[in-house]
């Protein structure tokens, strides 16, 4: 949602809390930005933030100049200021993505703490094998056969045995990460292997989870920000980087331009759980849809 190559999470949950306070308190957005693009940010940062300060100077609006960067700042980031700017709702929007950014920040902290111990195990586990593979390089040969001593059976020992092994795991590791970050930015050429894995028992309704929990947090707050529910809807479905619920976008919305309400629109495609549609409903019958989707969202999170 808000993975982006250029900016980090914690550069973007900051910048908009600063900019959000600054805009509530009545600061010129020029002085603003003059003021950040000279403050402690890392150099390409501040770089970008005179880049923005310049185009604004020159009389275009914020969301044109945050649009002139290219893809420093994420597609959702920009789409939500540009709502902000359109409804005169940029601090309360500004507010909200930062709380979103810290949210993310505080659950990845806990994330990380609670598979240390596991990650440090294995890491502990695969030194072991290396130290045993290479120890068996200075065994003598097994007397029946001949052949090199190898307890495992996978023909390494030695130095050269260990360092081959060595190189595996960190080859396995490495595509691992790739295919998880993949994964994360709901990458297209990710999209079997995103079908696949919400089919394992245990791991799908997770993975479908932490997707409800995005894609209700985005609807949500686009909604809350007073963004035609055309534009909000691909918006949020892309936003849950989930395959499954982002290739219902075309569905849903051609649903909606011929009259559908959401609630059956998204009933339609069969992707969505019951409990997910069940508050849609009652937030549509009772008018208050960005705040029975607020109410889902934290409860997905949690």
């Amino acid at each position: 949602m808000f993975t982006n190559p250029s900016i980090r999470l914690r550069e973007l949950a900051e910048l908009s809390g600063r900019l959000a306070v600054s805009l509530e308190a009545g600061v010129d957005i020029r002085q603003t930005l003059a003021r950040e693009s000279t403050a402690q940010w890392r150099p390409r940062l501040r770089e970008e933030l005179h880049a923005l300060k310049q185009a604004v100077d020159r009389g275009s609006s914020v969301t044109e100049a945050l649009r002139s960067r290219g893809a420093f700042f994420p597609p959702l980031f920009l789409q939500l200021v540009a709502v902000g700017e359109e409804t005169g709702k940029l601090p309360d929007v500004l507010h909200r993505v930062a709380e979103h950014c810290e949210l993310r920040l505080r659950l990845r902290r806990e994330f990380l703490t609670a598979i240390a111990w596991p990650a440090i195990q294995l890491g502990l586990a695969v030194g072991v094998l290396g130290l045993a593979i290479l120890a068996m390089g200075f065994l003598p040969p097994m007397p029946d056969t001949g052949k090199p001593f190898d307890i495992f059976g996978l023909g390494l020992y030695g130095l050269s045995g260990m360092l081959t092994f060595f190189a595996i795991v960190g080859g396995i590791v490495a595509v691992l990460a790739v295919l998880g970050v993949a994964v994360q930015q709901g990458l297209a050429w990710t999209s079997g292997m995103q079908r696949a894995l919400a089919a394992v028992p245990g791991l799908g309704s997770a993975l479908r989870t932490l997707a409800l929990a995005r894609l209700t947090w985005a609807l949500q707050l686009t909604l809350e920000a007073g963004m035609d529910v055309l534009r909000a809807v691909p918006l949020a479905l892309r936003a849950s980087a989930h395959a499954p619920y982002m290739e219902q976008s075309e569905e849903v919305v051609r649903a909606l331009r011929q009259g559908a309400d959401l609630t059956r629109a998204m009933t339609q495609t069969q992707a969505f759980p019951g409990d997910f549609i069940d508050a849609l409903h009652v937030g549509e019958e009772s008018g208050r849809l960005p705040e029975q989707l607020a109410v889902l969202s934290r409860q997905y999170q949690d």
